[in-house]
């Protein structure tokens, strides 16, 4: 399973958003939130166990508002409640979330960086 597919799993998104597993945005964001996730980097974890990593993903919330208020009354107490969530967990972390412009320059959301630890994968018998 990726750690993409995993997070999805792992942070029990709410059912009223749309996720989209890999790095593309939709041109057109018009019902309801979107969920972007980039796996970015992944690093061999200095402490833990032989073979344990550490994965960069950045996860973009989109609100499909257009207008600046309207999108942070959409979003706001959601990322707020989703980041309370992450830090209960204990394979992942976040480090910052930011504001930020989708590429279509017409909505508004954020992006939240999550480190997410990854066991080996066991072998096969």
């Amino acid at each position: 399973m990726s750690v993409r597919s995993w997070l999805v799993d792992a942070l029990n998104l709410p059912t009223e958003w749309d996720v989209i597993p890999e790095q593309s945005v939709p041109d057109v964001i018009t019902r309801r939130p979107v969920v972007v996730l980039k796996h970015s980097r992944i690093e061999p974890r200095d402490e833990g166990s032989l073979g344990q990593l550490r994965h960069t993903v950045i996860m973009s919330v989109f609100s499909p508002y257009t207008k600046v208020a309207d999108a942070e009354d959409d979003l706001d107490d959601a990322v707020t409640t989703l980041l309370t969530a992450i830090d209960s967990h204990d394979r992942i972390n976040w480090s910052d979330a930011q504001k930020v412009v989708s590429p279509n320059e017409k909505n508004f959301g954020w992006d939240i960086t999550l480190t997410v630890l990854t066991d080996p994968e066991p072998e096969e018998a």
